[in-house]
């Protein structure tokens, strides 16, 4: 999911193109994606954080990738900005809840379907990112790959 998220934007001979414009955009990519909102629609905030998201996660695959731990071409010690604590904010609605006598995994109260629905990209993101796999990550090297 992270990685279908980060491919919302992309570049071809027209410029860069943005397949989130919409709040209507960020529903059909949760539904393209099989990530279930309960029929709840994305608001104008909710829109605004799927793309901040996604541009975390793409400075944070920046940083993973560059070889050399900079996503700006220089030995850092941080990553671009506040991407880390963009993730694991979204990343912040899930919960270990009680139904019907059985721990499971839920949503803390209080959290709307899609901030949820985001919290489950960003939990891939960290996945992808921070798990045993993240050193198999490559720069896409595609003409006008983004």
């Amino acid at each position: 999911m992270a990685v279908r998220l980060m491919s919302t934007v992309w570049a071809n001979a027209e410029g860069m193109q943005d397949d989130l414009r919409t709040r209507a955009d960020l529903d059909a990519w949760f539904d393209a994606v099989g990530i279930d909102r309960g029929g709840a629609r994305a608001t104008a905030a909710e829109l605004d954080a799927a793309r901040g998201l996604r541009d975390a996660v793409r400075a944070l695959a920046e940083f993973v990738t560059s070889g050399s731990g900079s996503a700006c071409g220089v030995p850092c010690d941080g990553v671009p900005g506040d991407a880390l604590g963009v993730v694991n904010a979204a990343a912040a609605a899930p919960a270990l809840v009680l139904r019907g006598g059985r721990l499971e995994r839920g949503v803390r109260a209080g959290v709307s379907p899609v901030a949820a629905a985001l919290a489950c990209v960003a939990v891939d993101a960290i996945e992808l990112l921070g798990g045993d796999d993240a050193g198999r990550l490559r720069a896409c090297p595609a003409a006008g790959c983004v």
